[in-house]
């Protein structure tokens, strides 16, 4: 899956949406040192097939707002994403 939107969460780590519908996040430390793999994927975040167009992060940290291509706005507790 190709990243369609893109932000950073307060502890660094980064969060894509991807064109499959799915929200991937990374360990920002690991990326920085060559590492691409996710460690925390919610692959049915939206529905397959259909892009993620938007992700957003607390200040917190703990909520994540995504909105994707089947018309659809979720809120997620970032400590439960999977």
């Amino acid at each position: 899956p190709m990243p369609t939107a893109i932000t950073f969460a307060p502890s660094g780590d980064i969060v894509a949406g991807c064109d499959d519908g799915s929200i991937k996040m990374f360990d920002g430390r690991a990326v920085a040192k060559g590492v691409t793999r996710a460690n925390v994927e919610a692959k049915t975040a939206h529905m397959a097939g259909t892009e993620t167009t938007c992700v957003r992060v607390s200040e917190d940290g703990r909520t994540l707002l995504s909105r994707g291509r089947d018309d659809t706005l979720k809120v997620w507790d970032v400590r439960k994403l999977s």
